[in-house]
């Protein structure tokens, strides 16, 4: 079973101390109760293993987010009338992640994640500790906003930072909200520099307390990371040189749009053309003006692909203009972007597709928004 049995009550938030998997067991939410139905659902075509399962009850949320979006994958290729062979052997005995075949078509196929652009893995935990901390704090007569100035390696005091955020109360009395909003606080311990800001709860029967969340000014580099993710996949790895191989991509990094996956493919900001006299960084499809990575077919990625974000996800498969082994057209039932040479230049062309996420997943989208709209209260 991939969930406990009983009858759930509780409809708090996430806390930042609890994994993915916990919130998703426990949550009373209509949205995590369809959820559940249909990992369900899902997991009894897909047969989950001991590995997958411990996959998705991980303590780690990055290997519970990995199991769910193998899980999703298998199931939108299944479901599109694909026959899977998950963990297909290959030349050098490292195994992909499924062979999909259609009829006389087949290709490997091989999941990863991609990082976030925002912030470091490191930093984020670190940043967590602080907003679990403020998370606890219950039924507080305000909102605790923080801004992080600065990030520490060293451990920040409980006690005092619980100690800083009453006086900030204290000092927040009788002033009205629009002034109270602009009043930022700098709390600083052991290397730590967080401003704090307040505004005042509607109601003193909300529970949650922690508010808005920043990190200061950054450079966002959102191709790096869909890059990085990439060259971890390579066709290599698994010695694949005469049949299509395809990487499924997933990012939830809310920063990044199409010329920023253009950037990681072909080292180009830009995805309607692509210049091929034009030398600029290096992308996994094009290097110092070269094609490199041509065992690879094609990128699909998947944008906030996951069960609770599907209104707000979205796939393309980008195809591989300088593939060895290409992929017809119209094979896969998502949009897919074809780059055609013209000259210097790689002319992009998009082939759109009918059917969306929830006609694949056979998910209703008026009870999925709906659910989305009734949860959280």
């Amino acid at each position: 079973m991939l969930f406990s049995s009983y009858i759930r009550d509780n409809s708090d938030h996430k806390k930042r101390k609890e994994t993915a998997f916990e919130f998703l067991d426990r949550s009373a939410w209509k949205i995590s109760e369809l959820v559940r139905q249909k990992v369900n659902e899902l997991a009894s075509a897909y047969v989950p293993d001991d590995e997958f399962v411990q996959m998705f009850k991980s303590k780690s949320d990055k290997q519970h987010y990995s199991a769910v979006f193998e899980l999703l994958t298998y199931s939108i290729f299944n479901r599109s009338n694909f026959s899977l062979l998950r963990h297909p052997e290959t030349s050098t005995g490292k195994k992909p992640d499924f062979r999909a075949t259609l009829n006389d078509f087949k290709t490997f196929l091989e999941c990863t994640l991609a990082g976030h652009s925002f912030d470091s893995l490191a930093d984020k935990n670190r940043k967590d500790t602080i907003e679990e901390i403020v998370d606890d704090i219950e039924y507080f007569p305000y909102w605790i906003n923080l801004e992080f100035k600065t990030i520490s390696e060293q451990s920040v005091s409980k006690r005092k930072l619980l100690s800083f955020i009453e006086k900030v109360k204290e000092l927040s009395k009788g002033i009205p909200n629009k002034q109270l909003f602009e009043n930022r606080y700098l709390f600083e311990d052991n290397g730590w520099e967080v401003e704090i800001s307040m505004l005042r709860k509607t109601s003193p029967d909300i529970k949650r307390s922690l508010g808005f969340i920043s990190g200061g000014a950054k450079t966002i580099d959102t191709s790096k990371p869909i890059l990085t993710a990439l060259q971890d996949k390579k066709a290599t790895r698994y010695g694949i040189e005469a049949e299509p191989y395809v990487i499924c991509l997933n990012t939830s990094d809310l920063f990044t749009k199409d010329n920023c996956f253009a950037e990681a493919l072909f080292g180009q900001y830009g995805d309607a053309e692509i210049d091929l006299n034009y030398i600029t960084q290096n992308g996994f499809f094009l290097a110092g003006g070269k094609p490199i990575n041509t065992s690879v077919s094609a990128v699909i990625i998947f944008r906030n692909f996951d069960l609770y974000t599907l209104d707000s996800s979205s796939i393309a498969v980008w195809h591989n203009p300088f593939a060895k082994n290409k992929i017809g057209a119209n094979l896969l039932p998502f949009d897919e972007y074809i780059y055609e040479v013209d000259d210097s230049l790689l002319k992009k062309k998009t082939i759109k597709k009918e059917k969306t996420i929830f006609d694949i997943l056979g998910i209703d989208k008026e009870k999925y928004v709906v659910s989305k709209d009734k949860s959280g209260s």
